[in-house]
């Protein structure tokens, strides 16, 4: 058994070391773009099974690049699994087990590194936009003081979609009372891509308020071509998943007319399964959000990144939020 744990081990050292060599010596290292959606629960998307919710350009995009089909989060809520993924350490290792929301005390210890910290010593410039929930009573708690050069956060805790507060680099907070949060934050990723000068790589960690609860669907969102009840709370939370997806391409056609799409990695996952009221009725999986099952912890990854990841692969492998 030993002997095994120090094979994987090497190989986990060697692919390390080769993606270090990538990053700091390849000519042009690639754009990265992270994009976490909250609670996008693996059955949520056309491309994975669900035959309700229409999501025709993830979809797309998944036929693009690879699809991963064993993806699991390192918990069955936000926090823990976004500690995982900035951190590549298991979120139990400083003690996170549950949601810090941004009236907890406590939040990342300081002394952690993170990816933004490592990718900004290899050259890169990382952005923060959205959703943190990793501890925001303190200055150092927030993304700033972990290395990204630049925030977009919004951390008033959980409220309506369409009243919310947004604040760049920790400074005096924005309200938005007459406006969609993920509209707000895509118009944020699409102006920093079409305007972004910098000599040097991005990356962008994305992390949107939807398609969490409340389920608020866009006020305007054209049900027309998709045909969702909209007076269902099922419905509801469709037209929320097809709203994702627009902004998705947005985000996408705003690399393809910058002339960058082909050197951008692009990153598509959730936080947690999905939350037991909009979960889908054909769904396989047992249990929900919150629950340690797989329908708690099982989410898509889909990545997409031209003549270096497969195109149209679809991967069984088992993978985690961690790695």
């Amino acid at each position: 058994m030993k002997l095994a744990w120090s094979i994987r081990l090497s190989v986990l050292l060697s692919l390390l070391m080769a993606l270090s060599v990538e990053l700091y010596a390849a000519p042009k290292r690639p754009n990265i773009i992270l994009m976490l959606v909250d609670d996008l629960g693996y059955d949520d998307l056309g491309v994975n099974g669900n035959p309700e919710i229409k999501t025709p350009n993830i979809d797309a995009f998944a036929a693009e690049g690879m699809r991963l089909t064993n993806f699991y989060t390192a918990g069955a809520v936000c926090s823990p699994t976004r500690a995982s993924i900035l951190t590549g350490r298991y979120p139990l290792n400083f003690g996170l087990k549950r949601i810090y929301d941004g009236q907890d005390l406590r939040g990342i210890p300081p002394s952690v590194r993170t990816l933004p910290e490592t990718l900004k010593k290899a050259g890169y410039y990382p952005l923060h936009i959205g959703k943190w929930h990793l501890g925001e009573s303190q200055k150092y708690f927030r993304p700033n003081g972990f290395g990204f050069a630049e925030s977009l956060l919004w951390y008033r805790g959980l409220g309506d979609h369409n009243n919310f507060s947004l604040s760049l680099n920790d400074g005096t907070p924005q309200s938005y009372t007459d406006s969609y949060m993920m509209h707000e934050l895509t118009d944020y990723l699409v102006n920093f891509v079409t305007s972004y000068d910098k000599k040097k790589p991005f990356f962008v960690y994305f992390a949107p308020y939807s398609v969490h609860a409340p389920i608020v669907v866009p006020k305007d969102f054209d049900n027309s071509s998709f045909g969702y009840d909209l007076g269902r709370t099922t419905g509801r939370f469709s037209a929320m998943v097809s709203d994702v997806d627009l902004q998705f391409k947005r985000i996408l056609d705003a690399l393809e007319a910058r002339g960058i799409a082909d050197n951008t990695l692009v990153l598509l996952t959730g936080d947690n399964g999905a939350f037991k009221a909009v979960k889908s009725e054909t769904s396989t999986l047992r249990g929900n959000k919150s629950e340690m099952f797989e329908g708690g912890i099982k989410v898509p990854l889909i990545a997409r990144w031209p003549g270096k990841v497969p195109v149209g692969k679809v991967n069984d492998s088992v993978a985690l939020s961690i790695d």
